[in-house]
């Protein structure tokens, strides 16, 4: 871990001291083009570098954080773990540029001739700022520099094996398997896979497999999966909640119209030009506006005779639109938020709620919802009008170019199969894991420790104030009135009722 990080300030040293660094840091950071904002391929270049570096989306972090305790402090670790990559990302663009520069020196060519990305930055630019080293110590770092390159490698390939196979390990299908047969094929399948690589042609396919699966396939599964967390997840709660026609209306209004606006104006943007487009971003928020209107409409008279005790909890005037309007907005991320949060918070497995820990809150709720799936989605676009309509990538044969579009689609597609299985056959994909050691583990049982002040999914009827919500033991059993009643028992104090 610390030896590529010395190595990092020690070629960050040496190269700032090289004739010519200060030419490549002022192109790094001192001269400023904005009008590269207005291209899109930028921004994907860009968010598709932060959420690699990262490994969002990959299941790596999960992989990771699954050896940790159940309470750990992973809101602050996620922040802290940005941050330095951000900074580690930060310094090596001047230990890159700082070298360019000198090299440019010393050849007589311009910063532009230069052009250096991908491999050539760890084959060319590292190696030659080692080899500039005084005496024997060029030798030695050269020899260190390498190891750690292996290593690193060498790591990376653990952390992506390792995300692979917990995931898969945690799918139902796959809990017939032992984790060595996982394992063992996921090396095999893998190794089988990248002997293309060893080829004649293998640094062509791997610029094309970075520019395609590393951008647009990430790009489309950061979306996927914003989209399930934010859009799709307790999407049954929130129609019971207000209405079916509400949730229709919100979901089509908010993101089917983005979708629509997003592909229109990126697929046809050389015919239509810039001031249409802006014509279409207004009748956009016209038309979302009237859809938001018209489901928090629907929503407000689905809570008044379906649920008048809930809004019970909202006070002023128009109580029942404000209801309807944030549980649209906010219902499905925030269940989500307050189930991990339970874990988060606690103590112990019998402590709920006294920790100091960082908690998911309604900014993360809101982030994932509306920011990241609309960004992610635009940036899509953005990615497949600069690959297909500005003809490809790099130069290479458009024939290749289609097949790495095809196969980009190809390996996001057991995704929705997976879920559209899960959705018509749920009781073949039910877990029989559990949280608590035992053999059953109700998932709606989490609505028993949702606090009073957050709006989640539930009304409280017949509840004494003392009663201790937050502890209620995970034992619920279905009611005589109905099916979602739920009933938390305590041991000191009377049935605690919750009517979804």
């Amino acid at each position: 871990m610390f030896i590529p990080i010395i190595m990092l300030m020690v070629l960050l040293v040496r190269g700032m001291t090289l004739e010519g660094a200060a030419t490549g840091v002022s192109h790094y950071i001192g001269q400023w083009d904005m009008k590269l904002l207005l291209h899109g391929q930028i921004w994907v270049d860009a968010a598709t570098q932060t959420c690699f570096s990262l490994s969002l989306s990959l299941g790596v972090m999960q992989a990771y954080g699954s050896f940790n305790k159940s309470n750990e402090n992973v809101v602050k670790n996620a922040m802290v773990i940005a941050f330095c990559n951000s900074l580690f990302s930060f310094l090596v663009g001047f230990v890159v540029f700082s070298i360019i520069g000198h090299l440019t020196y010393i050849q007589g060519l311009s910063f532009q001739d230069m052009q250096v990305a991908g491999p050539a930055l760890a084959f060319v630019t590292y190696p030659a700022a080692i080899s500039l080293m005084p005496g024997i110590s060029a030798n030695i770092f050269c020899i260190v520099f390498f190891v750690a390159f292996f290593t690193l490698g060498i790591d990376s390939a653990f952390s992506l094996v390792e995300g692979i196979v917990n995931n898969v390990q945690e799918l139902s299908p796959f809990q017939r398997f032992s984790r060595f047969q996982i394992l063992l094929t996921t090396c095999l399948l893998g190794c089988f896979a990248s002997t293309v690589y060893a080829s004649d042609i293998g640094i062509y396919v791997l610029e094309l497999m970075d520019y395609y699966l590393n951008n647009f396939s990430l790009l489309l599964l950061i979306y996927l999966e914003a989209y399930t967390v934010g859009w799709h997840h307790d999407r049954k709660g929130l129609c019971a909640l207000v209405g079916g026609t509400a949730v229709f209306f919100f979901e089509l209004a908010v993101h089917g119209l983005f979708a629509a606006l997003s592909i229109i104006c990126y697929a046809l943007f050389d015919f239509l030009g810039i001031y249409c487009v802006l014509v279409l971003v207004a009748i956009y928020f016209i038309l979302a506006s009237i859809g938001v209107g018209f489901s928090v409409h629907f929503g407000r008279k689905f809570l008044e005779k379906h649920h008048p005790l809930y809004l019970q909890k909202w006070e002023g005037k128009r109580a029942a639109l404000k209801c309807s309007a944030y549980l649209l907005c906010f219902h499905q991320p925030l269940t989500l938020a307050t189930f991990l949060n339970q874990s988060i918070l606690a103590v112990d497995d019998n402590d709920i709620g006294t920790s100091k820990n960082m908690k998911l809150n309604i900014v993360w709720c809101f982030l994932i919802k509306f920011v990241i799936p609309s960004i992610s989605l635009f940036l899509s676009c953005s990615h497949a009008r600069s690959a297909v309509i500005e003809k490809g990538h790099g130069g290479h044969a458009m024939w290749a170019q289609i097949v790495m579009y095809v196969i980009s689609c190809l390996v996001l597609l057991p995704i929705p199969i997976y879920m559209a299985a899960v959705a018509v056959f749920p009781a073949y994909f039910k877990s029989d894991s559990n949280c608590d050691g035992k053999k059953e583990c109700d998932y709606s049982q989490s609505q028993c420790d949702i606090n009073e002040n957050n709006i989640g999914k539930v009304e409280l009827s017949n509840v004494k104030k003392s009663a201790p919500i937050l502890n209620c033991p995970r034992s619920s059993k279905e009611s005589d009135g109905g099916p979602t009643d739920i009933y938390c028992i305590d041991d000191e104090e009377d049935a605690v009722v919750i009517h979804v």
